[in-house]
């Protein structure tokens, strides 16, 4: 990234999907970055199919209530915000 306050970066990530998203946030600080611009659920993509076990038993182990992981898994998108980041200073 240019040492320009004007230049931009952009990243795309859901937070809440994150094992860590105060990790995220933090090394976006370690990069000398801020959020400038938070745009929610602007990248729509398809749910993969190899992951609904994976989420499926997640769930069931954090002890959600059967009818609801059904719904959850029903989902056929996973959504992610677009992060508008420039250089702090």
């Amino acid at each position: 990234m240019k040492q320009d306050r004007s230049s931009r970066l952009y990243l795309s990530t859901y937070p809440g999907l994150l094992e860590n998203s105060e990790h995220f946030f933090g090394q976006v600080e370690d990069h000398d970055l801020e959020v400038e611009v938070t745009h929610p659920y602007f990248n729509r993509y398809p749910f993969p199919p190899d992951t609904y076990q994976i989420t499926k038993d997640g769930l069931i182990e954090l002890g959600y209530h059967p009818g609801l992981i059904q719904i959850l898994t029903e989902v056929p998108y996973l959504y992610a915000n677009l992060y508008e980041c420039r250089r702090r200073g």
